[in-house]
């Protein structure tokens, strides 16, 4: 079906308005994860454990340390970033080229600032004592390069890139978590910056043919597993409660009761599908707001 008769899902007031909603919420929901994660005892017992039960892990991700140790730099960051820029020079849409390197640097900036001079985390006897290290910088860093990478391309393949972005990213992320790199909330706090700053800075374009269903196939799909996941954890916060104080005092996961040791397992594998869903959802929401897409 041709374009001619087919109205948006989102009007562009709409799309403003929800980003404007969804760029806030982000802010609001980073600074309560912040205060409930970094300042109180039951944050950091959930962020410590499903770190201590991921780590079990560590020697199957060997290959991707290599990778993102080799990788992440000062020099291979500023060669991504310009080449995202000259992606959107190359089109003739200077205007985007700045848009993403701004959408670049002040998410990662402003994590910066975040974790060393703004949050600080008390030790409260989980755990080691160490700096803070919320937002996690890595995280920040891979999802705003996707993020501005996704925004930069033409919008006929830029639905596609995203999503599978967004799952390679995903991917990444949850590798952050089993390295021992950062705990879950670090990287929720990385995914937020990013996602704040790409929907407050991507371009509102005129809406597309319906040629989005990835798209919204992996957001309808993420938020469906952040519901049940979160419902599920709070249907057994009582049990968690238990087994998670134990983790967290050093008893090793082998040495819980049958029950106890496939808890701690399910938990810490639900927190990195929540992770990887946030991810998904992150980086589809933005492509999704930043073309529109028309009813047929």
């Amino acid at each position: 079906m041709s374009d001619q008769g087919q109205t948006p899902i989102f009007t562009a007031n709409s799309r403003r308005t929800l980003r404007v909603v969804l760029t806030f919420g982000a802010l609001l929901a980073l600074l309560l994860l912040a205060i409930g994660g970094l300042y109180t005892s039951t944050g950091q017992l959930l962020d410590q454990a499903a770190l201590d039960v991921a780590m079990q892990r560590a020697s199957s991700f060997d290959w991707v340390n290599g990778i993102l140790t080799n990788s992440i730099s000062l020099y291979t960051v500023a060669i991504a970033a310009g080449v995202i820029m000259l992606i959107a020079a190359v089109r003739g849409r200077f205007a985007l080229a700045l848009r993403a390197g701004v959408m670049i640097l002040g998410a990662n900036l402003m994590t910066q600032v975040l974790k060393t001079y703004l949050l600080h985390r008390p030790y409260l006897g989980i755990g080691f004592d160490l700096p803070n290290s919320f937002p996690s910088g890595h995280t920040t860093l891979l999802v705003s390069l996707a993020l501005a990478l996704a925004v930069v391309l033409p919008r006929e393949i830029r639905s596609i890139t995203g999503f599978v972005l967004s799952f390679v990213v995903a991917g990444l992320v949850i590798s952050i978590v089993i390295l021992g790199w950062h705990r879950p909330l670090d990287v929720i706090g990385g995914i937020l910056v990013a996602f704040m700053w790409a929907m407050a800075l991507a371009p509102q374009e005129e809406p597309s043919p319906p040629s989005d269903r990835l798209n919204t196939g992996a957001i309808i799909g993420s938020l469906v597993v952040l519901v049940l996941l979160i419902t599920a954890f709070v249907i057994k916060r009582d049990q968690l409660a238990a087994t998670l104080t134990h983790v967290s005092q050093g008893v090793p996961v082998e040495a819980l009761a049958a029950g106890s040791r496939a808890l701690a397992h399910i938990y810490t594998a639900g927190t990195c599908a929540i992770l990887a869903a946030l991810v998904v959802l992150a980086i589809n929401l933005v492509v999704y707001l930043q073309t529109g897409r028309k009813r047929a």
